[in-house]
């Protein structure tokens, strides 16, 4: 059986000495892409944050390609192919959306490849090249969330962590983001998204986790949490 691209292992961690995280294990194959859903406020954002590096495990163990990432600082995650987009518009104000999305091939290999970078995002979001030389604090929050989208794909990372896509978006915008995500699944890519409308990711995820309290209490495929009338009006408000 080929070796998950992530493995995580008992996992606990969480923020002053209290754990949101509460013994989590889970992996995700090469090229897959897995969603995890739950309330708002249990853990799935925190568990993003310790597989990026920003918060440190009290126990647990993560691997990256078989190799142990969790006592690595976030730039050197980053090095070894994990790039996470969090939640909001979380971008360099006062830089031009160009700027912004160079600022994503920072490392060697996607700087020598920047212009080739660039035409790619460009190509998922014609939006930003004709957006290029505008100061992104001027852009609508539609704009902006594809400028952090694109900005991680500059990067030539393995891993994107995705973290609350549709958040505060008007629908059509979603629907731009999500056939994105299914461009990227077409490519090839491995996509851990976090999301609270679990219907977006029937359609695309190989495998969903649905977290509850800093435990995974359910897995398994999309359709079969959409129609666990139990599950989705519990935790889900379906």
């Amino acid at each position: 059986m080929t070796t998950p691209i992530l493995e995580i292992d008992n996992l606990i961690c969480g923020y002053d000495g209290q754990a949101v995280i509460k013994d989590i294990s889970m992996s995700l194959q090469r090229g897959s892409v897995v969603g995890l859903v739950g309330p708002n406020g249990h853990g799935k954002t925190t568990l993003l944050r310790a597989i990026s590096g920003l918060i440190k495990l009290s126990s647990g163990s993560i691997r990256f390609k078989g190799e142990p990432v969790h006592r690595m600082d976030a730039d050197q995650i980053v090095r070894k192919g994990i790039v996470h987009i969090p939640q909001g518009d979380l971008v360099f104000g006062e830089m031009t959306v160009e700027e912004n999305l160079l600022m994503g091939a920072y490392l060697p290999d996607a700087h020598s490849r920047r212009q080739e970078r660039l035409n790619y995002v460009h190509g998922l979001f014609p939006k930003l090249k004709e957006r290029a030389t505008q100061i992104a604090s001027g852009l609508s929050g539609g704009e902006r969330r594809m400028l952090g989208v694109g900005r991680a794909l500059m990067s030539t990372s393995e891993l994107l962590l995705i973290d609350e896509p549709s958040l505060g978006l008007a629908p059509i915008i979603i629907d731009h983001i999500y056939e994105v995500i299914k461009a990227l699944k077409t490519e090839g890519r491995t996509l851990l998204v976090v999301e609270e409308n679990a219907s977006r990711l029937v359609d695309i995820a190989e495998k969903i986790y649905l977290l509850d309290d800093g435990h995974i209490i359910w897995d398994g495929q999309g359709d079969d949490l959409l129609n666990d009338e139990v599950l989705m009006s519990t935790y889900l408000g379906g």
